[in-house]
C-alpha cells in the first residue's frame, strides 16, 4: 500500500452517508478502517469529487456537500479541492 494514495474508500463513505442516506456508523467503520490499515493516514488526499467521479451536487444535496465538506476539513489533514462540487457547480457527469 502506498503511504500516499487518494483516499478513494473514504470518497465512497461520504457519498453514501451524505448523498445517498446511508447510516453515518458507515462512515465511522470506514474511518475506523482507514485509521487501523495505513500506519499514515493523514498523507492520503481526501475529496468529496474530482475529476475522474461524478460530481458530488449529481446525486446529493447542498446541505450533504457542506456536511461532507466540513468533516474533511475537521476529521483530515489533506484535502483535495479539485472538484466544482465545492463551487455550486452541479454537473451531472465526470468532467
Amino acid at each position: 500500500v502506498l503511504p500516499g494514495m487518494l483516499n478513494f474508500p473514504l470518497y465512497g463513505a461520504l457519498g453514501d452517508v451524505f448523498a445517498r442516506g446511508r447510516p453515518p456508523a458507515e462512515l465511522a467503520h470506514r474511518i475506523r478502517q482507514t485509521m487501523a490499515l495505513h500506519a499514515r493516514p493523514n498523507l492520503m488526499p481526501s475529496f468529496v469529487d474530482n475529476h475522474d467521479v461524478d460530481r458530488f451536487l449529481a446525486g446529493g444535496s447542498e446541505a450533504g456537500l457542506r456536511q461532507a465538506l466540513l468533516l474533511l476539513l475537521v476529521a483530515t489533514a489533506c484535502v483535495l479541492k479539485s472538484g466544482l462540487s465545492i463551487l455550486g457547480v452541479r454537473a451531472p457527469n465526470k468532467m
